[in-house]
């Protein structure tokens, strides 16, 4: 396997990344993630000690550009080794 360069976002990889590694395999890893878990990066993280032990959304490492949908780096590098998807 070719080494991928690390994920944009903490949580994983976002479409625009996914386009550069994969370039035209794109829409075989599309419909390889059918059915597979996918992150969602808002830009906020929940912290249970917020608001005094309340609990409240944060700013998190991606407040300034949320990413939206995101694979998980599992499932690219499963997927570029050519191991089936987890059910």
């Amino acid at each position: 396997m070719a080494d991928i360069p690390p994920a944009e976002c903490p949580l994983g990889y976002p479409a625009h990344q996914l386009e550069a590694i994969l370039g035209d395999g794109l829409s075989d890893f599309n419909y390889w993630m059918r059915g597979q878990t996918v992150a969602q990066c808002e830009g906020r993280r929940w912290d249970y000690a917020a608001r005094d032990g309340r609990g409240d959304y944060v700013p998190d490492a991606c407040a300034d550009h949320p990413h939206g949908m995101v694979v998980y780096g599992c499932d690219l590098r499963a997927y570029l080794t050519g191991r089936l998807p987890l059910d």
